[in-house]
């Protein structure tokens, strides 16, 4: 008969009762109980058998279930390197596999330590979860070109701020038409933000960049993403700064939260002067997501992209969400959000909005 309501101990008992009565033969108790007969049997090898023999042995205590723990593990890492692994891990948290395990070998020659792969456990303390944030309207809510233009009006290139802005009207409005995406819009605001400090020294550039990054971004501070970046941090998380920005404001920026690497669109000199061109593509969409991997590529870090998160706010963003097995939309818009919703992503969304 099948046991209904009750727990596996229970059935155990009211089995091993039944079989002290000396009333019903093995095979009558199996099919009684619903388990096979070898079960029921000491000498065989299955449950009701199993039952018997541990009754027999540990007498009523014999009804709880037993730890299905293995005794031993052949290929387990010893403790003692588990415990170095710890340490170090601790030491270098943005080292990956090969590089710790690298440095555990200098330190350790001639001992026999564990190769890639480890054992499950092992390989979770050095395998490493990553968070990746966008900056403009997702860490920070001011956008980096109006930061440089309102850097050139103060520094008296109001004339260059101002063609920047109407050059950037035509395309403004045919997004908003529908006619061009907000993708094609945002890489020409960015592939033309250079021209803006076009023949500045390396000297100029540095102040505009430490106001744009320091006097008109970071005052800008999201709260809850900046919350869940400081979360990230005390889980022990790989941070990561993945911008379409320019890299040296990015790069500020990066260091103040203190993020193990950035992405973004790299700036050209030349005789030590800025050009007012690029020197990278644009790292917007799939350039951005691909830039991502490479970073952790170069790092020498093994990432669980499945367990890793991303935060970003636009649809141009998708690449880089969907890197990730937790993406997380910021005030989305509307394409972005209509996306969160169908795959069942977070959103968060801000006050007002």
């Amino acid at each position: 008969m099948p046991w209904k309501g009750v727990t596996v101990s229970e059935q155990r008992e009211r089995f091993l009762e039944d079989y002290q009565l000396n009333y019903y033969s093995v095979s009558e108790l199996a099919e009684r109980f619903s388990i096979s007969r070898k079960t029921a049997h000491p000498g065989l090898t299955t449950r009701a058998g199993k039952w018997i023999a541990r009754f027999e042995e540990l007498g009523h205590g014999g009804y709880q279930e037993q730890s299905r723990r293995p005794h031993s593990c052949p290929w387990q890492t010893d403790q003692a390197v588990v415990e170095e692994i710890l340490g170090l891990r601790k030491a270098h948290p943005h080292w990956g596999s090969r590089k710790l395990l690298d440095l555990m070998q200098r330190h350790h020659e001639g001992r026999d330590l564990p190769a890639v792969p480890l054992g499950r456990r092992e390989r979770h303390l050095i395998i490493m979860i990553a968070a990746l944030f966008d900056i403009e309207g997702t860490l920070y809510s001011m956008p980096m070109g109006r930061g440089f233009i309102e850097y050139a009006r103060r520094d008296g290139r109001w004339l260059r701020a101002l063609l920047y802005y109407a050059l950037l009207m035509p395309k403004y409005s045919l997004n908003k038409l529908g006619i061009i995406s907000e993708e094609s819009l945002n890489r020409s605001a960015i592939a033309r933000m250079p021209w803006l400090i076009r023949g500045y020294d390396l000297h100029q550039a540095a102040r505009a960049f430490d106001w744009v990054a320091n006097r008109f971004i970071l005052p800008s501070g999201v709260r809850p993403v900046l919350e869940r970046w400081e979360r990230h941090r005390q889980l022990g998380h790989l941070l990561l700064i993945v911008s379409s920005g320019l890299t040296p404001c990015v790069e500020r920026i990066g260091a103040h939260l203190g993020a193990a690497g950035v992405v973004g669109t790299d700036l050209e000199t030349r005789d030590g002067r800025f050009s007012g061109r690029l020197a990278s593509p644009v790292a917007i969409g799939r350039e951005k997501a691909r830039r991502a991997t490479e970073l952790v590529s170069k790092r020498g870090v093994d990432v669980d992209w499945g367990a890793s998160s991303a935060y970003a706010d636009s649809i141009h963003d998708l690449p880089v969400l969907e890197l990730v097995g937790h993406p997380v939309a910021v005030q989305p818009g509307s394409e972005l959000a209509l996306i969160a919703r169908e795959r069942g992503w977070e959103a968060i969304q801000l006050r007002g909005g």
